[in-house]
């Protein structure tokens, strides 16, 4: 293990991952992360990646996108992801996208440093959950896109239509409010930590 590694892996970083993933499975394990309407599987599961990224940047949004990943992949064996649970079977649709997620949205909060807040945390959660919904519903399409319009008795018209519909009615909101948490939570963070403008200025007076 290098230097740069065992910077990472201290005490406070496996802490706040800890905590993370905690959160990730109990969000999980009381079905408060997933929403079901119809074929359509919502989770809010998202946002502790989101916060994680935004704390430790890429490596934490990986190691917190696996994790994301993993409940998926694993309520899905389980079933109990409506009528899409099948394809939530496919590691390629319930992990890779999330660990995708992760590292992207991690890559932008380091790229967006020094940024202000709003482009610092807002712009990559909304971005990255804007990718992430991209990704899932884009995979689910063009992996099984003929099968789910067997499933709902339609045509491929009608999946696409439902795929869009998806990005109107789920992934636009899940992408605000993903931002607008990620800003307040992480404003609330940088003052507590003393890494906000702000405090630094009262604090210097």
């Amino acid at each position: 293990m290098n230097t740069k590694d065992q910077r990472f892996f201290n005490a406070k970083n496996l802490a706040y991952l800890g905590l993370l993933i905690g959160i990730i499975l109990v969000i999980d394990i009381t079905h408060l992360g997933y929403f079901t309407f119809g074929v359509i599987s919502v989770t809010s599961l998202h946002i502790p990646v989101i916060i994680g990224a935004c704390i430790g940047g890429w490596r934490y949004g990986g190691i917190l996108g696996l994790a994301f990943g993993l409940t998926s992949f694993f309520r899905a064996l389980q079933g109990g992801q409506g009528l899409m649970t099948p394809f939530f079977m496919n590691p390629l649709i319930s992990i890779l996208p999330r660990l995708l997620f992760g590292l992207f949205v991690g890559f932008l909060v380091d790229r967006l440093k020094g940024k202000n807040p709003f482009f610092h945390y807002a712009f990559p959660a909304f971005l990255g959950t804007m990718v992430h919904t991209t990704m899932v519903m884009g995979g689910i399409y063009l992996a099984y896109g003929q099968r789910l319009a067997e499933m709902i008795g339609g045509n491929m018209e009608a999946v696409r239509a439902m795929v869009l519909g998806v990005f109107a009615t789920n992934g636009l909101p899940e992408a605000v409010f993903a931002a607008i948490l990620a800003l307040a939570v992480m404003e609330a963070y940088d003052v507590k930590t003393g890494k906000s403008k702000t405090a630094s200025t009262l604090t210097s007076h």
